[in-house]
């Protein structure tokens, strides 16, 4: 049974843990997925912007020597003079000369990656290297037939070219542009293996694939191909003019970016696999693992507890419950086995209930048994209401023998009326006002003790008057006041303030004497008595006893007090 019970606990615990664990789970990866896919797009955004602004800036070189040979004519004629068949070349073409050629060296000083540049005019029969200066055609040269076959309305164009070279194979990057006010061409090359380490640093880490596409459709380069690009993928990407950010080739989907360079009449295009994304969220996956595996460790746990504990309730109850039947402390088997542990427990609730009517039925005769054992020796001892009827008695012989003004007639009225007082009804509660006049006849009595040694000062709000206590309410503090304050002065005084507080709608009542006070030890000591009621002790536990009682803990006793300075007891009493 025990695992019966378990195995149903851990399966709650489990799914009440594992559901919403999975849900954020599932939440996150989805709002993880998307942040991640918008942060790739602006990633290959970047690195296409990037190299886009890198391949303008060569291409802008090429066209500031178009401008410089459109604004200065005379540079343009020396270029013909130049490549013309001709041994002579004057002065002031030799000028134009080294011009020219210090204008193409100091472009390619600034971008390492461009390895040559070639001006070439149609018609003629040389042309100017920036390497190797005036060079003769031969036919081997690559980019001539490109010149040749290049359409009229294309103003640039660039082509990917190979050759091998001291046994390697070169790879070179073309940029034709056609001149603006000659029939010639400006000729770029580009050193592939240079260029990529530009692009390996705009990639960066990623498996991200760089393809740039010429106006020809023709790849052109195609950088950290990963996705193995043939004719017609290309065409497919190429094509590609929907909204959505992704597209399949050989089953593999790729996030895809482009930008179209006008100047250079280039497509520049960035694809990333779907595995980048994973990559980004790889991070979450060791969080879902621990987090599951901390879920189950403390599923395993409660399931754990709540079986060893409900089990153990369960022995205990029934081991309790079944000894109070027999009176015996023996374990006995109930007599009709239980489906489950609900129904062990509900058989044992209700043997409960039967056995406390019964113990409460023997509670009740035995209060009533012990109220008449008190009432028989109430009666035993001196009636209070005989005493009181007594003291009426001896007050009217001493007033018929001694006459009205007899102290002692009036000691013994004064304690008739406070013994009357103290025997009303203690439910019943008075006014302030009966419990001041109580409390003057009770400092008379202490006058003819202790004589002047004090004088008792009311301060009270006449509103407050009426407002309703329980009996013997001033009456300890006095007392206390008296007996361990102010008897020992020669002149000493007590002061009953009763007032109301704006700030916490309470009535203050504080009972304020200069008396011998108190250390703080004893004050401690003082406040400790009072705080523990003993029903031996009368006074001010008594009274804070009852405050408590009647009003709550915000009602109780506050004693300050300072040697030789005097003491003061406050509390607050509610305004209704």
């Amino acid at each position: 049974m025990k695992r019966k019970f378990f195995l149903k606990r851990f399966a709650v615990y489990f799914f009440a843990f594992f559901i919403p664990t999975f849900l954020l789970f599932v939440i996150a990866m989805v709002v993880f997925g998307r942040n991640a896919e918008q942060r790739l797009i602006s990633q290959e955004q970047k690195v296409l912007e990037s190299t886009d602004t890198n391949l303008s800036l060569v291409v802008n070189n090429i066209a500031m020597q178009n401008d410089l040979f459109t604004k200065n004519p005379y540079m343009g004629f020396a270029l013909k003079n130049i490549l013309k068949k001709s041994d002579y070349i004057s002065y002031g073409d030799t000028i134009y000369l080294r011009s020219t050629k210090a204008m193409l060296r100091s472009v390619q000083e600034v971008y390492d990656y461009v390895s040559n540049i070639n001006i070439y005019l149609n018609g003629y029969d040389r042309y100017y290297s920036s390497e190797n200066g005036i060079q003769t055609i031969n036919g081997d040269e690559y980019w001539l037939k490109e010149c040749q076959e290049m359409e009229p309305e294309t103003e640039t164009l660039i082509m990917h070219h190979e050759y091998e070279e001291y046994r390697n194979t070169k790879r070179e990057l073309t940029v034709y542009q056609r001149m603006l006010l000659m029939d010639g061409f400006v000729i770029m090359s580009i050193d592939l293996q240079a260029y990529e380490n530009i692009l390996r640093q705009a990639v960066g880490d990623t498996e991200m694939t760089i393809l740039f596409v010429n106006s020809q459709q023709d790849l052109v380069i195609a950088y950290q191909d990963t996705v193995n690009i043939d004719s017609e993928n290309l065409s497919r990407i190429t094509q590609k003019e929907d909204t959505s950010n992704w597209i399949t080739i050989n089953h593999q989907r790729y996030l895809i970016q482009k930008i179209y360079d006008e100047k250079c009449n280039l497509e520049l295009i960035a694809l990333l696999p779907q595995v980048a994304i994973f990559k980004e969220l790889s991070s979450i996956y060791p969080i879902y693992f621990i987090v599951f595996a901390l879920n189950t460790m403390i599923v395993i746990a409660l399931a754990y507890i709540t079986t060893k504990r409900n089990f153990s309730h369960l022995d205990d109850m029934i081991q309790i419950f079944s000894n109070a039947e027999k009176e015996i402390y023996l374990p006995i088997e109930t007599t009709s086995p239980a489906r489950d542990e609900y129904d062990i427990l509900m058989k044992n609730i209700i043997y409960l209930f039967l056995q406390k009517v019964r113990l409460d039925k023997e509670l009740e005769t035995k209060k009533e048994e012990e109220r008449i054992a008190e009432i028989t020796a109430l009666q035993a001892q001196i009636n209070p209401h005989f005493l009181f009827n007594t003291l009426q008695s001896i007050q009217f012989e001493i007033r018929q023998k001694e006459g009205n003004d007899s102290k002692i007639a009036e000691i013994t009225e004064e304690l008739s009326d406070i013994l009357k007082y103290a025997l009303g009804d203690p439910k019943q509660q008075v006014s302030l006002s009966e419990e001041i006049q109580y409390l003057k006849r009770y400092v008379n009595i202490q006058k003819m003790r202790f004589g002047d040694k004090f004088i008792l000062y009311y301060e009270i709000e006449e509103n407050l008057k009426e407002h309703h206590v329980f009996r013997l309410l001033l009456q300890p503090i006095v007392e206390n006041s008296i007996l361990h304050g102010v008897r020992y002065r020669e002149h000493g005084y007590i002061k009953i303030k009763i007032y109301q507080s704006k700030q916490i709608q309470k009535i203050i009542v504080a009972v304020i004497d200069s008396g011998i006070g108190m250390t703080k030890e004893e004050l401690m000591a003082q406040r400790k008595t009072i705080s523990r009621y003993n029903p031996n002790h009368v006074g001010l536990a008594n009274v804070n006893c009852r405050l408590k009682l009647y009003y709550g803990e915000e009602a109780q006793l506050h004693i300050y007090s300072k040697k030789d300075m005097g003491t003061v007891v406050k509390f607050y009493l509610p305004l209704s």
